[in-house]
């Protein structure tokens, strides 16, 4: 009878090592990658752009001092990640949208293998204009 039992708790000793080295290599295999938290940057950086009223402010500047503004907030971003930002900027003129001025600004520090895309849609109603701002995030 004793040879039984100890028969028993040694087979429930190897099953519970197996779960544990079953569930910690399935936990390894989905851990995400750590490139999924780029669509969550780049749309959290075109969120606080937005509210703090970059988006709007590119069109009373010229070019030149609009893509200053873009790649200033560009150089925030960590060290590690390319940020490229085209912000097309359309007026409202004779029954129609039309292309008023184009601003791209890249932060480039690395040859990417992974990237993201974002947009966002910006107006300034008051002086019949409207925008839109796409962000490209890249990691390797």
């Amino acid at each position: 009878m004793k040879r039984a039992i100890v028969f028993t708790l040694d087979a429930l000793f190897a099953v519970s090592i197996l779960t544990v080295f079953l569930a910690a290599v399935s936990l390894e295999l989905n851990v995400p990658k750590e490139t999924y938290w780029l669509p969550e940057m780049g749309n959290n950086l075109m969120t606080s752009l937005d509210k703090i009223g970059v988006f709007t402010s590119l069109i009373q500047q010229s070019s030149p001092q609009a893509q200053a503004t873009l790649t200033a907030y560009l150089s925030t971003v960590p060290k590690n990640i390319n940020a490229d930002m085209t912000v097309n900027i359309y007026r409202w003129q004779n029954g129609a949208f039309v292309l008023d001025k184009s601003i791209h600004a890249a932060y480039d520090v690395i040859s990417p293998s992974q990237e993201t895309h974002i947009k966002r849609v910006f107006t300034d109603a008051s002086n019949n204009y409207f925008g839109v701002a796409e962000l490209i995030l890249s990691y390797d």
